[in-house]
């Protein structure tokens, strides 16, 4: 049984029966103690993308030259757990090395606060990563906070791909 809406001036009926849409795009869905998986090939891929970068944050976490940037990373460990954003952000900073660059390290330390950034730094150099400073923490070794020599503004960006200039 439905009930009736005017628009305009026409007189239209609502369907108020029970209704079910999957849209178009979905990846999967849950139900109770069910997945339902649309393309099991792309889904397995997810997931073993998502194990990779856990195996890269492992071995980040193992290095020892990350390692003796910060006075402990259980704070790190904790900060990235088993999101797989932040797992993926980690297997970036591996990629990325920066934190192997001595110059690289060096601005930071001198720069760090110019820029906004919550990087508590010991007066040995290391990092006292506490949960509030992890994402900035992450920020600057992936090199995502930058300065427009333009504007002198700065700003966080997702994409540090080089010019070629």
């Amino acid at each position: 049984m439905g009930s009736e809406r005017c628009v305009g001036r026409t007189l239209t009926k609502l369907d108020e029966a029970p209704s079910f849409h999957i849209a178009k795009d979905f990846d999967m869905a849950v139900l109770e103690d069910t997945i339902f998986i649309k393309h099991k090939p792309s889904f397995e891929s997810i997931l073993s993308h998502k194990a990779a970068h856990q195996e890269d944050f492992t071995q980040l976490l193992a290095q020892a030259d990350f390692q003796a940037l910060f006075t402990t990373t259980d704070a790190v460990s904790a900060y990235v757990g088993t999101n797989a954003m932040q797992l993926r952000r980690a297997s970036a900073i591996k990629m990325k090395g920066h934190y192997l660059d001595a110059r690289f390290m060096g601005n930071l330390r001198r720069e760090h606060a110019n820029f906004g950034l919550n990087i508590p730094f010991q007066a040995d150099g290391k990092i006292a990563p506490t949960p509030e400073s992890c994402p900035d923490i992450f920020k600057a070794l992936l090199d995502h906070r930058l300065k427009s020599h333009f504007s002198e503004k700065i700003y966080d960006v997702q994409n540090t791909a080089e010019t070629g200039i």
